[in-house]
């Protein structure tokens, strides 16, 4: 049950957002399809504080509120055309009007189509009216093809009715969008601006800055600046910040939190303790024998403490999800470093202080009493110890070291590392199958348990 509700949480915290597809390659005998057309914000109509934001604005120390770094990003790849069978003649793969915010895409399919037929576009906005064309493209089906027309009201579009009439050959449709003013606080990046509009009056709000982590599992805090919303609640920053995979978050007093490049995570928790400094995919240590575990209730889909979990004090976790904000507190899915115990999602501090304990590596331990060393016949001493630094050796005994996803030879295989590479202990011994099993992490960041050896040779050597 635990291990279903992680992964729910994980599948939540995981979630990416979408990319941009690349453009079906164009016979040459047809017209490229034409650019989005696009509404341009009237220059400060609605807007009258207009400020630039640039690196050297930035406080670097972060807030004491505010987690200092974020885990997990991506795209998702993928995806393909939506006319997904055959059609007898032109019509909208889905419903042919729709309710839209500004920056939201009008993204417009016409399956059925004639491979090369031009399409005429004629477009109605409540402050203009234009025209376009696109040459319809083959689709998986053949004799069938698409056009599929981009549209963008940007922030401040005049709201009200879009209408898109398309033209083809033989036929005719017509697509209405209604465009509609966003009913609360929005954050939105466009064409190096960063547009907060209908914020509370007044309103505080911190702009904090996100970049590439050097880990290459996501980004880190770069910096963050304090602003004031104006009397009607809009806030139009100009970025002067080239540097690329940039994500931003404004945090308000009110409002609370919004993100704009960042997948979904809380960088902030409104009443919550002071964070702890925990970072996804780091390791932590347990400060309770007793852990208050998390779960989704499956009637209000809302999270909310279900259980309990018996841990020793002092164990080794590790993290394993970005954080969310839940009953005033953030809570992770955490497991045990070895993967002993696995997976549970638990708060990082309750009423009467921390659970959690972040660490910036795992702590060295002594070599173990030999009394403590398992017996493990039919293999050499142990030369390793946990927290040590080793290598794959390069003695030629083992030219590659498998991890695998227990300590037994006929347990998954879930990476191979080559001769030379550094590795670290993370836990054991485990006697198995005539050999001593350590749980290592390698250099990339691959965990796994491997064999230290055989009766005859070592395939991990420490280092000094």
């Amino acid at each position: 049950m635990l291990r279903k509700y992680a992964i729910a949480l994980t599948s939540l915290l995981f979630t990416l957002s979408c990319g941009v597809l690349a453009p079906s390659a164009t016979p040459e005998n047809q017209k490229p399809q034409s650019q989005p057309q696009q509404i341009l914000s009237p220059t400060n109509v609605a807007f009258t504080q207009d400020t630039s934001l640039s690196l050297d604005d930035l406080d670097a120390i972060p807030p004491k509120d505010i987690i200092q770094e974020i885990g997990f990003y991506g795209g998702l790849g993928g995806g393909g055309s939506q006319c997904q069978q055959e059609y007898q003649s032109p019509t909208f793969p889905g419903v042919a009007t729709r309710t839209y915010e500004w920056m939201d895409e009008v993204s417009i399919t016409i399956c059925g189509l004639v491979v090369g037929e031009e399409v005429r576009v004629i477009a109605k906005l409540p402050n203009d009216t234009f025209e376009d064309s696109l040459v319809a493209r083959q689709t998986e089906f053949v004799g069938n093809a698409e056009i599929t027309y981009d549209f963008l009201p940007v922030v401040n579009s005049p709201v009200g009715e879009y209408v898109f009439t398309f033209i083809g050959n033989t036929w005719t449709l017509e697509y209405i969008a209604v465009v509609v003013e966003p009913p609360d606080a929005r954050l939105y990046l466009h064409e190096s601006q960063l547009f907060l509009v209908n914020f509370p009056p007044n309103e505080s709000v911190r702009v904090l800055v996100y970049g590439n982590d050097s880990r290459a599992i996501g980004r880190s805090l770069i910096g963050w600046k304090e602003y004031k919303v104006n009397d009607g609640g809009d806030l139009t920053l100009n970025i002067e910040i080239q540097a690329p995979e940039i994500g931003y978050a404004v945090v308000g007093d009110i409002s609370g939190q919004l993100t704009i490049g960042l997948e979904v995570a809380d960088i902030y928790c409104q009443g919550a303790r002071q964070p702890a400094g925990i970072v996804p995919e780091g390791y932590a240590e347990v400060l309770v024998d007793t852990l208050p575990i998390y779960s989704v209730d499956e009637s209000s889909l809302a999270w909310m403490q279900s259980g309990q979990i018996e841990i020793e004090k002092g164990t080794i976790v590790r993290v394993a999800s970005n954080a969310i904000c839940v009953d005033h507190t953030f809570i992770w899915i955490i497991t045990c470093a070895n993967k002993s115990c696995g997976f549970f999602t638990v708060p990082e501090s309750g009423a009467n202080g921390y659970y959690l304990r972040p660490l910036e590596e795992l702590p060295p331990t002594s070599t173990p009493d030999p009394k403590n060393i398992p017996a493990c016949p039919g293999t050499q001493p142990s030369r390793l110890q946990v927290g040590m630094g080793a290598e794959v050796t390069r003695s030629g005994m083992a030219p590659q070291l498998s991890l695998r996803s227990q300590p037994s030879i006929s347990a998954e295989k879930v990476y191979v590392i080559a001769a030379g590479r550094k590795i670290t202990i993370l836990q054991g011994p485990v006697c198995a199958d005539g050999s001593y099993w350590w749980y290592i992490r390698s250099e990339q960041g691959f965990e796994g348990w491997a064999r230290e050896g055989d009766n005859e040779d070592y395939w991990i050597d420490p280092l000094p």
